[in-house]
């Protein structure tokens, strides 16, 4: 299901606010600050991956601080993960 343009906002909003902590408990990584800007752009631009809706789903999951963080780190560390292979991905304008 495509997700709607309050979803999309919805996380614009959230990440704004509270990504840096999701990604802070992951401890110091060079590429933090990088991560949390490509999430940034991808939220909005990243339509045309064929992994839109899963790591939206991610970001959602990984922004959701009524879990216990230790039961979404799973979530969050795939999130990382995904991000990390798409900056080095020079289809991505984010890549480095």
């Amino acid at each position: 299901m495509e997700p709607t343009d309050d979803y999309i906002g919805y996380l614009q909003k959230e990440w704004s606010i509270s990504g840096a902590l999701v990604l802070r408990s992951h401890g110091v990584g060079s590429d933090l600050e990088a991560i949390h800007e490509w999430v940034n752009w991808f939220i909005v631009n990243g339509r045309q991956d064929q992994e839109y809706e899963l790591i939206l789903s991610r970001i959602d999951h990984s922004l959701n601080l009524d879990i216990p963080f230790s039961a979404t780190s799973t979530v969050r560390e795939s999130l990382i993960s995904i991000a990390r292979t798409k900056l080095k991905d020079p289809l991505y304008p984010h890549a480095q």
